[in-house]
Order: C-alpha cells, then sequence, then structure tokens
C-alpha cells in the first residue's frame, strides 16, 4: 500500500472479463477508499487507471452492439436456398418476418 496505478489498471484488466462498467468502478472505488482510510495517497484523476477504465468500458460496449441488419442480396440468397417443402416454406416465411421486422441474429 499505496498500489501503483499500473497494479490498479492491471487489476481492473483482470477483472474486466467478469465484471461489466458498474462492477469495475465499484472496485475502483474500493481501492480508492481503502486507500483514504489507510491514509495513503490517491489521485482520482490519474491518466493511467482513467484510460484502462475507459478501454474497457468501450471495449464492453462494442461487443453489446446489435448485430448488422440483413442486406437484400444476403436475403436473396438465403431465400433461394429455401426449399419448396414445408419446412423451406417456413424457413423462407422467418427470414421475410425477421427482415420486415427489424429482428436481428443474436
Amino acid at each position: 500500500m499505496p498500489a501503483a496505478p499500473d497494479a490498479v489498471a492491471g487489476h481492473l484488466a483482470s477483472l474486466a472479463g467478469r465484471l461489466g462498467p458498474s462492477g469495475l468502478r465499484r472496485r475502483l472505488a474500493a481501492i480508492a477508499d481503502r486507500h483514504r482510510r489507510g491514509g495513503h495517497p490517491w489521485d482520482p484523476a490519474q491518466p493511467l487507471i482513467r484510460a484502462t477504465l475507459r478501454d474497457l468500458i468501450a471495449a464492453r460496449a462494442a461487443q453489446a452492439r446489435l448485430a448488422a441488419v440483413l442486406d437484400e442480396a444476403a436475403l436473396r440468397a438465403l431465400l433461394a436456398s429455401c426449399g419448396d417443402d414445408l419446412a423451406g416454406r417456413r424457413d423462407r416465411a422467418l427470414l421475410l418476418l425477421a427482415q420486415a421486422s427489424g429482428l436481428r441474429r443474436a
């Protein structure tokens, strides 16, 4: 104690796989609280920690973005691959419904 900024940044990075943005912020707040209670210096605006937290949150947000809408050429190719049997008609109907309603592939 006190923890070096690169150690705190590394700790946050190690938690990023299992904690979301609010969890990372809570962990950082807990570290700051322990420093203050122990009488150790703590700079909440430390650039390395702030940049690491920002990058981890941005990476998590990028993963959560919606899938792209299926373009017309890809939809036509999928529709052409559907057979004329009952299952093919069902698949064609589901594809058209998904496209018309703006549903995205999960």
